[in-house]
């Protein structure tokens, strides 16, 4: 793996994702489940960036290569194969190849160390899960069970209750788990919304893309944006599995089992999708249920898959071109029987031969058997055994049109870096700006509501003034002569 190879990777992933981000918050006014469709994308995205890592791009950039040094600190590893090559000329094959630099061996050991240290939890929240889940006791009756064949009567999903978890939560392809804390599974009446919002998630497929997009961030650890693609997607699940549940049960039964479940939770493994946790949003979930309902937008959203899809085509298809074909040096001796091959004094000449990359093992076959000269042909001049002289191989750093393609290629992708910078600063400013008039509305809605309950009461105190007032002349009415005394 070279620098070039990662600096490519680390700015494909970087240009996906925030690609996939700015689609999202752009498609903030639709609904849930076609953000999430975005956010999928990409993810399939970003994985097919490192599956395609090593192999050749459909369109090379020169990158520059780094000057050679005159001196190593380190010698070269060199091994010798001894070859016949033909009854009259033997050959030797000689492989040099240079140990990796210092800097390049700590720089992969820290980035192994991030991989682990990242991905370290999602596998131990996967083990915790299945040991739960073996450990937990089967709901085969009562309101639980009945529920869930009502919501679901042909779903292979398994519904069981564990003491060692402190929500609601769903994990697994299929068959999946829906498994139950004691807490939750003690209030039948939230039965209806905790099922109708887990069966949302694996109808959905939502754990398979949670833990592809956990393998992807501890893959990417060090780019914050495959961290920030990794939340969005969960708070984007968690709203449309929300959206499926509304249609069953109601937004405000659906508010009120999120409220009276959101004290009784505690640390839920990063493996699992959780009712109410850490990492379910439970306030903005709640406000948002709380909050009139806003119709979701129609128009925009094939835009943005199309966008996205040419996006990460255009990313996928760019990666650093070959520095130079791989060299092989073949020493024979120019003259003499093979038992006089490694004779002091014997003058010797190497016969390099040039393999590109990929090609076939032909290319290294041997030369033209040596035929030993006449009498009438060996007085030759002397020159013609001297040993051949090489040219070294032209560097692309004596090339300036490589060099000022990589310039240019440089300054394209600053200017791109600042265009995204400044785009994500507009789209952080007018999420500001929504998030503003969002509350202000709600705060309208809430002393309008206010109001109305206020006139409400008036309402009713006329009301109870006209009863009384009626009461009043009926009692006049029924006993004339008392009024009449009086």
């Amino acid at each position: 793996m070279t620098i070039a190879l990662i600096l490519s990777v680390a700015l494909k992933s970087t240009l996906i994702a925030l690609g996939g981000l700015l689609l999202a918050h752009h498609l903030r006014r639709h609904a849930a489940r076609s953000r999430v469709f975005v956010l999928r994308l990409t993810l399939l995205a970003l994985a097919a960036c490192v599956a395609t890592a090593a192999a050749p791009p459909l369109i090379g950039v020169a990158w520059p290569a780094p000057p050679l040094a005159k001196a190593s600190t380190q010698p070269d590893v060199q091994a010798t194969i001894a070859m016949p090559l033909t009854p009259a000329l033997d050959g030797v094959l000689t492989a040099r190849w240079s140990p990796p630099s210092p800097a390049f061996l700590a720089t992969l050991l820290l980035y192994g160390l991030g991989v682990a240290a990242t991905g370290a939890p999602l596998i131990a929240g996967l083990c915790l899960l299945t040991r739960w889940s073996r450990e937990a006791t089967p709901l085969t009756r009562g309101r639980w069970m009945e529920t869930l064949q009502q919501l679901a009567p042909l779903t292979r999903t398994r519904l069981a209750t564990s003491a060692a978890i402190q929500s609601p939560l769903s994990w697994g392809a299929a068959p999946s788990w829906i498994l139950i804390d004691p807490v939750t599974l003690g209030r039948p009446d939230c039965a209806p919304s905790v099922l109708a919002h887990e069966l949302a998630h694996t109808r959905a497929g939502d754990w398979a893309f949670h833990m592809l997009s956990g393998a992807l961030r501890a893959l990417f650890w060090f780019n914050p944006l495959v961290w920030r693609l990794h939340a969005a997607l969960v708070d984007a699940a968690e709203e449309a599995a929300d959206d499926a549940a509304i249609q069953i049960v109601g937004r405000k039964r659906l508010a009120g089992t999120l409220l009276n479940l959101g004290g009784n939770f505690g640390r839920t493994p990063s493996a699992g999708l959780a009712l109410v946790g850490a990492g379910s949003g439970l306030k903005a979930r709640i406000q948002r249920l709380a909050a009139p309902p806003i119709a979701p937008s129609k128009s925009g959203f094939r835009r943005a898959v199309g966008s996205l899809a040419v996006l990460a085509a255009s990313v996928l298809s760019i990666g650093p071109a070959a520095h130079g074909p791989l060299e092989t040096v073949l020493e024979t001796p120019l003259i003499g029987p093979t038992s006089d091959r490694l004779r002091p004094g014997r003058q010797v000449v190497d016969i390099v031969r040039t393999v590109s990359p990929g090609a076939d093992d032909h290319a290294l076959r041997a030369p033209e058997p040596f035929v030993e000269p006449s009498p009438a042909t060996a007085a030759v001049d002397a020159r013609s055994f001297a040993p051949l002289d090489h040219a070294a191989p032209k560097s692309s750093l004596d090339d300036p049109a490589a060099l000022e393609q990589a310039e240019r290629t440089r300054i394209d992708a600053d200017r791109a870096w600042e265009k995204a910078s400044v785009a994500w600063a507009s789209a952080d400013r007018a999420q500001g700006a929504a998030d503003r008039d969002h509350a202000a509305a709600a705060i309208a809605w809430a002393l309008a509501e206010t109001r109305r309950l206020d006139a409400s009461q008036s309402h009713l105190a006329a009301r109870g003034a006209s009863f009384e007032a009626e009461a009043s002349r009926a009692a006049v009415a029924a006993n004339p002569a008392a009024t009449a005394n009086l």
